[in-house]
C-alpha cells in the first residue's frame, strides 16, 4: 500500500508537492505559507490554461 502511495506522489506535478508534512504525533506541519502554495498552484494551472 505504501509503495502505491509513494508511486502516485512521485507522478504528481511538483506544484502539488512539499506543502505540508506530519510530525511524529501525526500533526500537520506546513512547509510553505498559504500564499506560497497558492502561487505555485496558480502558476501550474496558468501554464496548463486551466
Amino acid at each position: 500500500m505504501l509503495t502505491q502511495v509513494n508511486e502516485q506522489y512521485e507522478r504528481m506535478p511538483d506544484a502539488f508537492k512539499g506543502h505540508f508534512t506530519t510530525d511524529e504525533n501525526g500533526e500537520i506541519v506546513n512547509l510553505r505559507t498559504a500564499d506560497e502554495s497558492s502561487k505555485m498552484m496558480r502558476l501550474f494551472f496558468d501554464q496548463k490554461e486551466v
